[in-house]
């Protein structure tokens, strides 16, 4: 080993430090991760892969994580908890793989994309967060490396093939990059190579597909439909758009398309994901469908920077992000379309969510109460209550025939008045918050409906204002059961006529 390339792995391990301290320090948990939970929990309970007992819907994009969050439940670990374990874990893996791939090509290189995601706010927020996304780019950076492995030494097919089916059983749409990794380490493979390449995931992922249709009835997810309606491309645009902008890669990119003709395949990946995401309107979460590629957007940009012949204007560049990601960490709010980490963090924490789920259970757990909500995630978890999803994640009735409602991703469609009536729904929560004092525009606000038919409402309708610590949660209490008013009187809260 050289001199330079010990600095470099020195310098990649002591930004790996800094890396999982700023994760550590970034970590939340946010409300869309309890519903792969309440799946899990499900599952370890003997109902199935289901939101609600009975009925079959895939209301979620991670079967993988579903699945091994399935572990921690069945030891009676709490499965927020260990999603940030293994969160930080896979996060830790994605550097090193990543740092990996660039020494195979620029040995004394190595350490600059590690520096460059371990200093990056999107990145190290969402080593955490409960959902899959750390997972899924920690496979396609091992899946990048094993092409690269497989292109030059005739080995690791099968490995890669495996990384490949269980990227594309952690997200359906992790078949974009593979099917480009895999398309280069078959190129010049010879035939017996390829079908070791292409069998053993092709076998894994079609058993899986053919469960799900016989399970599901179906081979998309229910959440397909619920978010990929109404995408704009401008919008999806705008959102590629804010991350280049909000790191100042602008640069980086004339640098790396500058050099087109090196790493074609990882530029491919980078082209293909960053349109896919631009045609599905890219997400209402701060940035984070753009993890996943980052690791192969920074070693390209490695890649280029280290062809700089001057030494200060590469340091500058290796800075700029650096220093924008600072000022974007401390000064994003969000956007129209767009939630910034630190909202999608206070609603389970700051707003109480987990804390009503579980005041829930505490007053209508016997009651075999059903509830409707625009938070489908922490709440019905603690609650373990019947849940209606009033936005259609796990609805879908409502994913595909809910009133319209907004053009933000995932929040296309809402659940009608009718419909929640139909559904024999006891409290609709709405968007879960303290409406005191309660009118008119507070009921309107509550069923995410300006115009909403009050005729629909039961004349013995009421409105109910839940203790939860400090604050109250408000509801509509829609239909009026013995079971529901006997355990609401214990719980000491009145019943409020509508306005």
């Amino acid at each position: 080993m050289t001199a330079p390339q010990r600095r470099s792995d020195l310098a990649a391990l002591g930004f790996g430090f800094v890396g999982l301290g700023l994760s550590w320090w970034n970590r939340f948990v946010q409300d869309d991760a309890f519903i792969a939970f309440r799946y899990a929990r499900n599952v370890v309970e003997g109902h199935g892969l289901v939101f609600n007992p009975g009925e079959r819907v895939e209301g979620y994009t991670d079967f993988l994580w579903v699945l091994l969050h399935a572990i921690p439940i069945a030891s009676g670990v709490d499965a927020a908890r260990f999603s940030i374990a293994i969160g930080l874990l896979c996060f830790v893996g994605t550097l090193a793989f990543t740092h990996a791939l660039t020494r195979r090509i620029a040995p004394a290189w190595g350490w600059m994309p590690v520096a460059l995601l371990a200093t990056n706010y999107t990145f190290t927020a969402y080593a955490t967060g409960g959902l899959e996304t750390q997972l899924q780019a920690l496979l396609v950076t091992a899946g990048a490396w094993c092409c690269e492995r497989a292109r030059h030494e005739q080995r690791g097919f099968v490995a890669l093939s495996v990384l490949a089916a269980a990227a594309f059983l952690t997200r359906m749409d992790s078949a974009l990059p593979f099917a480009w990794l895999v398309l280069a380490a078959g190129w010049r493979a010879p035939r017996r190579s390829r079908a070791l390449l292409v069998l053993p995931g092709l076998f894994i992922a079609l058993a899986w597909l053919g469960w799900k249709w016989s399970y599901y009835g179906q081979i998309l997810p229910n959440t397909f439909a619920a978010k990929a309606q109404g995408g704009s491309l401008v919008r999806g645009a705008s959102y590629v758009g804010l991350f280049f902008t909000a790191y100042m890669l602008w640069p980086h990119v004339a640098l790396i398309l500058a050099r087109a003709r090196e790493r074609r395949v990882w530029l491919a990946i980078l082209t293909s994901w960053l349109a896919y995401v631009a045609l599905v309107g890219g997400d209402f979460m701060e940035l984070r469908f753009i993890v996943p590629v980052m690791p192969l957007l920074f070693v390209c940009v490695a890649c280029a920077l280290r062809k700089l012949e001057s030494r200060a204007l590469a340091g500058a560049l290796v800075a700029l992000p650096i220093l924008f990601s600072a000022i974007h960490a401390h000064s994003f709010v969000g956007t129209s379309d767009v939630e910034s980490v630190d909202s999608l963090r206070d609603h389970v924490e700051s707003e109480g969510w987990r804390a009503m789920g579980v005041r829930l259970r505490e007053i209508l757990g016997r009651a075999n109460a059903t509830i409707a909500t625009t938070a489908a995630g922490a709440i019905p978890y603690e609650s373990r209550l019947k849940t209606v999803d009033m936005l259609g994640l796990t609805d879908p009735w409502v994913a595909h025939h809910g009133r319209t409602f907004s053009e933000t991703p995932g929040h296309f469609r809402v659940a009608p008045l009718r419909y929640l009536v139909e559904r024999r729904v006891d409290l609709v929560l709405g968007h879960p918050a303290d409406r005191r004092p309660f009118d008119r525009a507070q009921l309107r606000s509550l069923l995410l409906d300006p115009a909403a038919d009050s005729s629909l409402l039961p004349e013995d309708a009421r409105v109910v204002h839940i203790p939860v610590g400090s604050r109250h949660l408000t509801a509509l209490y829609l239909r009026r059961t013995r079971l529901v008013d006997e355990a609401l009187a214990r719980a000491g809260i009145d019943l409020e006529a509508l306005p």
